[in-house]
């Protein structure tokens, strides 16, 4: 299972990187953002009762605050936004 998992986030962030042209640094932060930011919201889904939720911010704009557009460069933006904006939506999850 474990294996499976690796092998899955691996091959998005291979994806992220060669197809959407996403820095590997990029990639690896917001992904890793994105599993601690879910499992957040998972434990506050079930420990609340909570039905409906969502993230407060996306993860590209906590990244555009945090770093700043001139370190993340223009290219990578807009590839974090494409992917982003599957990964925060709590519809697809």
């Amino acid at each position: 299972m474990t294996l499976l998992l690796l092998l899955t986030v691996g091959g998005v962030i291979v994806w992220s990187v060669v197809a959407a042209r996403l820095a590997l640094l990029w990639a690896v932060l917001l992904f890793a953002v994105h599993f601690i930011w879910r499992i957040m919201l998972t434990r506050m889904v079930a420990e609340a009762g909570l039905f409906v939720f969502w993230t407060p911010i996306p993860i590209t704009n906590f990244f555009m605050r945090v770093f700043g557009r001139d370190l993340i460069g223009a290219p990578n933006i807009v590839a974090m936004n494409m992917i982003g904006s599957k990964i925060s939506d709590s519809a697809t999850m």
